[in-house]
């Protein structure tokens, strides 16, 4: 055999062995990004700096304004706005998530891995698997709960201010405080009294906005069976996939978690949802992911 022929049959070899070799190594990495970046492991490589932060309130949301990032702890996995996503280096998953929003709406998603997210100049989330959102009418990207849960995040809204510190340390938290507690790691649901009734699988839900509390179909009827309000109207809810009407509810005050609260809006839905508009009615809030609770509490006088 001539050498030439020999030297190009090896090289053929060589080249065979390097394209297996990189299939095996997308594949295992496309794994290991899945199993520890994503929802499929309470293990996780996702990565924030902690310290003080400024944010503002920009159309009711909790944004760092430098990014464009919102919080959103209604939403199991960070998204991003496509404009923003065509400026990061990522990589494509070969997977795609299945969202379902607050409308119950329900929608495919690609997945993409993105080594490092800076919302400020010295915050920076690295590690983390997010989907487009494309189609939607969403301003800006999000943060999810595949973040949130990897910290201890305590919002000062009096000064726009967000201490995120280690799950291993926590803030002291005042003795007259509302507490809510969940199980899952990235699906943060409670149970919410209002008067006498207990409702069920009620999210904690930073991102949803322009009213207090959504309760489904059922759950406002026994409500309003009970509680009268002062007036009501239809509007439109705003979902990640779409858009629906809606009916909202407004009440003079409810009593709610043992407290009584003025100027109450309830909105009609498909989930039950305590939205931010109610975090915001507190100075401080404090989400402990460790321990899976959040805490809401004022400036003692």
């Amino acid at each position: 055999m001539k050498k030439w022929f020999k030297y190009l049959l090896i090289t053929i070899v060589c080249i065979y062995i390097v394209i297996l070799l990189w299939g095996v190594f997308t594949r295992c990495k496309q794994y290991i990004l899945q199993k520890y970046v994503y929802l499929n492991s309470t293990e996780t490589l996702v990565g924030i700096t902690y310290g003080k932060y400024k944010f503002n309130i920009k159309k009711g949301q909790i944004v760092f304004d430098e990014s464009g990032f919102f919080i959103d702890s209604g939403c199991s996995s960070s998204f991003i706005l496509p404009d923003t996503l065509s400026q990061l280096k990522n990589i494509y998953i070969n997977a795609t998530i299945c969202i379902t929003d607050a409308n119950n709406q329900t929608k495919n998603y690609p997945l993409f891995y993105l080594r490092k997210i800076k919302l400020q100049d010295s915050l920076t989330i690295k590690n983390v698997v997010a989907y487009p959102c494309i189609g939607t009418n969403k301003e800006e990207s999000a943060i999810g709960m595949d973040v949130i849960s990897t910290a201890n995040w305590h919002f000062n809204f009096k000064n726009n201010i967000v201490n995120i510190i280690p799950t291993s340390e926590t803030e002291t938290i005042p003795t007259k405080n509302i507490a809510f507690s969940y199980t899952k790691t990235k699906d943060p649901l409670t149970n919410l009294y209002i008067g006498n009734f207990c409702f069920h699988d009620v999210l904690l839900d930073m991102g949803m906005k322009s009213w207090d509390i959504c309760l489904s179909d059922t759950d406002i009827l026994q409500l309003l069976n009970t509680y009268n309000p002062k007036d009501s109207a239809e509007v439109t809810s705003n979902g990640l996939n779409g858009s629906v009407q809606t009916m909202e509810y407004y009440f003079d005050s409810l009593n709610i978690e043992k407290e009584i609260y003025k100027n109450i809006c309830i909105k009609k839905g498909k989930k039950n949802i305590i939205g931010i508009d109610f975090f915001r009615r507190f100075n401080h809030l404090f989400w402990d992911s460790k321990h899976k609770k959040v805490y809401l509490w004022n400036n003692e006088k």
